[in-house]
């Protein structure tokens, strides 16, 4: 197919005109060809551009920035899709200058780490604006969303701050969000389907419903009791006997 240029007036194949495509999958090309576009805006016709080719061989490589052939050594790795060999395109000591130059260094970096921690130390602990960091945290560590916002969370911890299963008090700091259901058996991640926890409980818990562990814990318990009351005896017996 060809279209006529609206520039040089010429009839030219669609394959040197621009293109996009828009909603539905259909088409469009520019009125002006690629090259009266490149002549328009200035730029070189793609014929008279000159290519950078990277000289490498099996051991070494040049730098983009000083121009010296190198050792793979001396270039930073990386992982990107646009390097073939692996590495960046500068040597460590120009990427450490250009760095510089333009405002990435480690002094800056020193300077935001220091203002993040203190930032962290004056958040109160069980503040609203707490409450949504840790929402956002947990989301972003467990990598799962949540099916209720974070005001819900600090409710159902304000109606009961104690484990539901131990029963032990907490802090805001020191608690845990569980699964009565769990994910991995088919359970959501709304309200109805969370409690309050303490660290230990949820580590034990794992992947058992809230009866079940609830169960387990009686057992376990019982059986704690039972060895501390042979232990108890037998220090008596221990006493007697001397």
């Amino acid at each position: 197919m060809t279209k006529i240029c609206k520039v040089c007036k010429q009839e030219k194949d669609l394959s040197v005109f621009y293109s996009r495509v828009r909603a539905g999958g259909r088409t469009d090309y520019y009125g002006e060809c690629i090259a009266c576009n490149r002549q328009r805006r200035g730029r070189p016709a793609l014929e008279q551009r000159v290519r950078f080719v990277v000289e490498r061989t099996a051991t070494h490589k040049k730098c983009n920035q000083c121009k010296q052939m190198l050792s793979y050594g001396s270039f930073w790795e990386t992982h990107g899709v646009r390097s073939k060999d692996g590495h960046q395109g500068k040597c460590k000591k120009c990427a450490v200058l250009w760095g510089r130059k333009h405002g990435a260094t480690d002094h800056g970096r020193k300077v935001k780490a220091a203002s993040d921690k203190r930032w962290r130390a004056n958040l109160i602990v069980g503040s609203l604006v707490w409450w949504k960091k840790k929402y956002y945290y947990s989301r972003y560590r467990n990598n799962y969303l949540y099916q209720c916002s974070w005001v819900e969370l600090m409710r159902m911890y304000m109606k009961n701050p104690f484990c539901s299963y131990c029963k032990v008090s907490l802090q805001p700091n020191e608690i845990h969000f569980d699964h009565k259901m769990p994910r991995s058996r088919g359970g959501g991640s709304g309200v109805e389907n969370l409690c309050v926890t303490c660290a230990p409980c949820n580590r034990l818990k794992w992947n058992q419903t809230d009866e079940e562990f609830k169960q387990f814990l009686l057992v376990y318990t019982s059986r704690i009791a039972e060895l501390t009351k042979l232990k108890l005896v037998q220090k008596q017996e221990e006493k007697t006997s001397v």
